[in-house]
């Protein structure tokens, strides 16, 4: 069996568990209560699942099955933004990044403190940041869609191997299950393999102040006490590395 998805879906805020979670957490451009229509959270472009399976029966005594899923798709989206309160709505996060053209749109404050950056050391990293990133490289001069970035691919494997052992006892068939599953067997072959991509930040920039002309100053968050990061790291969550478990089932 092999299925090909393919999805494109839009709306102006995707739904949460609540209405004020739900309402807070759009980024939009003009705020909350003005946001346009652009690609939902849930929207998955490309996916495509399989599976094979053989079975074979021994002397109508016992049987033999083993099968592979696969999976491959996009990771979903996510919007680049401001942290903090850019546009004064009182709410904090929503409000999506300007891309600048080049340095001289950039308008950084210093970083003080126990990792102190310069204005220009700023200027510099945010600059390389969006040559090394294709959506932002690709949209200077514009203000960032909310789920504008599609996620890259991600392929798994899952591999079961099950024996049964039946006989029928009067007119009642008994069946004693033996079955190994094996998720995400790519990562037990090599390491880089079926790990997911997980984002560093969607907020490079935080919203420091605006000056007396109104143009806004900002600060680049850091990450791990650097300026110097890259969009995605690999992921370290237990789905990312191969599990194992073994079962036995009785059925009559």
């Amino acid at each position: 069996m092999v299925a090909y998805n393919f999805g494109r879906t839009k709306d102006y805020s995707s739904a949460s568990t609540i209405a004020f979670s739900s309402f807070t957490s759009t980024r939009t451009v003009n705020g909350n209560n003005l946001p346009d229509n652009s690609f939902s959270d849930n929207d998955i472009r490309h996916r495509v699942i399989g599976n094979v399976t053989y079975r074979k029966e021994f002397a109508k005594a016992a049987a033999l099955q083993v099968s592979l899923f696969a999976q491959t798709q996009n990771q979903g989206r996510f919007s680049y933004g401001y942290s903090n309160d850019m546009n004064g709505d009182g709410i904090s996060g929503n409000d999506l990044l300007y891309i600048p053209k080049d340095q001289s749109e950039m308008n950084f404050d210093a970083i003080t403190g126990a990792t102190p950056f310069s204005v220009q050391q700023q200027k510099d990293a945010f600059d390389a940041y969006i040559q090394n990133n294709s959506y932002l490289k690709n949209h200077r001069g514009q203000v960032a869609q909310r789920n504008g970035v599609l996620q890259p691919m991600l392929t798994r494997f899952d591999l079961s191997a099950m024996v049964e052992i039946f006989h029928n006892f009067g007119k009642q068939r008994h069946t004693i299950q033996f079955r190994a599953d094996i998720f995400n067997i790519g990562n037990m072959l090599n390491h880089k393999w079926g790990v997911a991509y997980v984002t560093n930040t969607t907020s490079p920039l935080a919203f420091s102040r605006v000056d007396a002309s109104g143009v806004p100053y900002f600060k680049m968050n850091t990450v791990n006490n650097s300026l110097t990061y890259e969009t995605y790291r690999k992921g370290t969550s237990i789905a990312d590395v191969w599990q194992g478990q073994f079962g036995i089932r009785y059925i009559f």
